[in-house]
């Protein structure tokens, strides 16, 4: 009997060892369990429920900041009790490293987290302490202290220089994230110019961005690349907004690529100044053509006179119109010098006639190259039902030739 009994004990101890060696490799992998325990307050004013709103907001803080970074730690089971009253349960008033490992252990926690926020002259300010209940001693930096936080320092203030705590004691690098809306569906956001998402209709998220300033640009087609400066803080959320505009080469061609359009009504300017010039020449050529005509009819009626009193009868004029006198004259051939000065008058009335109609067009043409050079431009234009500039109206002239029973000339029609 007695060498199956020592057979047994060695394979119950073989068994132990076993069982020893998979436990301590097992604690070996296992993460290391935190607990946060509740922040306390040191405020005996009538602020103390300020104060301790506060250290609520802390405390949930860390807690989560602790739960989120699964991959260094693990939740203690009983690692979210009130600190005041495990204190008072260890008599740990005093919180001393061996009084406060115990308290670790008691539930459940490898590493605690514990402080105070203090209500300062102007604002507040609290200290974090960080221990290992394995050693009984401090991890990391072990104490963190934050400097003077403003009395009214908002929930997301009091996040940021908790995650600011949290990372300093356990040398845990927290990122912080972005999320981008904006006013196009599609686009390329850019972080340090470095392409890291793009947008789905019209938002994007982005993981793990490191704390800090960072500048936030989107590329979209059709838009004027957006920038902004942003500040990432550790553990927190950042929403960006942004607006992008329409490209203006899109609106409005380069002026490079437009040439400049003459000046309004330039050219009817010029044919104004131009076309008066011929009108004002005309008119002096049929008032000296003219007068040349009326000296010419004097001449006929003193030439008629002349024949009838002249000794040769064969060489009177009988008729006593100038017109009828200058045809008896031509037809019946008997009075060369009466002929000669109808001749000359007729040919000086056709170039009065071409004269006139000549100055006429030229005033006409004038009278509208002045309305569209000068009196159009600065009119004010209208605009179409697209908000595009529109030319007003402009006049017509209608030039045809004239004919009438004793002669032909040109006429003109201006319609407005």
């Amino acid at each position: 009997m007695r060498p199956r009994s020592s057979l047994a004990a060695v394979l119950a101890s073989l068994v132990a060892l076993v069982t020893g060696i998979a436990l301590t490799g097992t604690a070996h992998a296992a993460k290391p369990k935190l607990a946060v325990l509740g922040i306390e307050t040191a405020d005996d004013t009538t602020t103390y429920e300020k104060t301790l709103d506060r250290a609520r907001v802390l405390t949930d803080a860390l807690r989560t900041l602790g739960r989120a970074q699964r991959e260094s730690f693990s939740p203690a089971p009983n690692g979210e009790h009130v600190l005041a009253e495990l204190k008072l349960l260890a008599d740990c008033v005093e919180e001393s490293p061996s009084c406060m490992t115990e308290i670790g252990r008691s539930i459940g926690a490898d590493l605690i987290m514990y402080g105070k926020l203090t209500r300062s002259t102007g604002g507040f300010s609290f200290e974090l302490h960080y221990l290992n209940a394995s050693t009984a001693s401090f991890e990391g930096a072990g104490h963190f202290q934050v400097g003077i936080l403003d009395a009214d320092s908002s929930e997301r203030g009091l996040r940021i220089a908790a995650a600011a705590a949290f990372s300093r004691l356990t040398g845990v690098v927290l990122s912080g994230q972005v999320a981008v809306t904006a006013n196009v569906q599609a686009g390329v956001v850019l972080l340090d110019g470095i392409e890291v998402a793009v947008l789905t209709g019209g938002q994007a998220t982005l993981a793990t961005v490191d704390p800090g300033p960072h500048e936030l640009a989107i590329d979209a087609d059709g838009r004027d690349r957006w920038r902004q400066e942003i500040v990432v803080a550790a553990g927190e959320t950042s929403n960006v907004t942004a607006e992008l505009v329409t490209t203006t080469s899109l609106l409005l061609p380069s002026r490079k690529d437009v040439a400049e359009p003459p000046a309004p009504g330039r050219n009817a300017r010029i044919l104004f100044w131009s076309t008066a010039v011929v009108a004002a020449g005309g008119l002096t050529a049929f008032t000296v053509t003219g007068l040349k005509v009326w000296g010419q009819e004097e001449d006929l009626r003193s030439a008629v006179v002349a024949s009838r009193e002249s000794s040769d009868a064969t060489m009177a004029i009988q008729a006593g119109d100038t017109d009828d006198a200058c045809e008896e004259a031509r037809t019946m051939d008997h009075n060369l010098a009466v002929a000669a000065i109808c001749g000359d008058g007729e040919s000086l009335a056709l170039m009065t006639n071409v004269f006139v109609g000549v100055t006429a067009v030229a005033a006409a043409a004038a009278g509208y190259f002045y309305y569209t050079g000068f009196v159009v431009p600065g009119r004010e234009p209208r605009r179409d039902v697209v908000g595009r500039r529109a030319r007003p109206a402009a006049p017509t002239v209608v030039i045809a030739p004239q004919l009438y029973p004793s002669g032909a000339g040109i006429g003109a029609l201006i319609q407005f």
